[in-house]
């Protein structure tokens, strides 16, 4: 019986971590898409050159992020030829596919990995206010939801913005909710600072996704 509660105590991450192998798994063996194939370039263009105007269609976060480990390892790349049309960057990323053969395929696969940490937010806010709201129960059910959803498992392998949109919206208007009943400082502190964090990758406007959220729930 114990162990039983043990198990059912630790469910949660067990599901988190299943979700987190399909995500990784999923990310190894597909190609990239059309839009990660610029993303990533633009990422490590970001870092080094502290200008944001490539891929400028959504805010850079994610790119960032996938980025790191990619200029961890080092890729092969002229980055001069980067500022000329900064607009253009999937003739970017197709540059920096033939730059690297075969090897970009593992490049892109690191990036990929780097985001996996979004869905995960998604995930355990998905499962922890479900709980608050309705019991444990809900909250492991609202877990399988988010784990098993074609969308998430989709998006959620690739190094794109929207899992990344859609995980910190709902953290984002998770803390909000925590904010309307208690009106605390510190409730309003961390409420900023996940919709901060929320503002920095919206695949949407933040008005559009997590503000409806918000006054949904309230």
């Amino acid at each position: 019986m114990r162990a039983a509660a043990v198990a059912r105590r630790h469910l949660h991450w067990v599901l988190l971590a299943a979700h987190a192998g399909l995500l990784a798994w999923g990310g190894y063996i597909h190609s990239p898409t059309f839009d990660e194939t610029g993303y990533l370039p633009s990422g490590i263009y970001h870092w080094k050159y502290g200008r944001f105007a490539l891929a400028n269609v959504n805010p850079p976060l994610v790119r960032l992020v996938a980025a790191l480990p990619v200029m961890a390892v080092g890729s092969a790349f002229d980055w001069r030829r980067a500022g000329g049309d900064e607009s253009d960057f999937f003739s970017l990323g197709q540059a920096f596919i033939a730059a690297n053969g075969e090897r970009a395929m593992w490049l892109y696969t690191l990036g990929r990995w780097a985001c996996i940490p979004f869905s995960l937010v998604g995930g355990w806010v998905a499962w922890r206010w479900a709980s608050e709201l309705y019991g444990g129960r809900a909250g492991l059910l609202a877990l399988v939801l988010w784990c098993v959803c074609p969308n998430i498992l989709g998006h959620g392998q690739l190094l794109t913005p929207d899992v990344a949109a859609a995980g910190l919206g709902l953290a984002a208007a998770w803390r909000f909710w925590h904010w309307l009943r208690s009106e605390s400082w510190d409730e309003a502190l961390l409420a900023g600072l996940v919709l901060g964090e929320q503002k920095a990758e919206p695949r949407f406007s933040l008005e559009s996704k997590a503000m409806q959220q918000q006054r949904a729930v309230y």
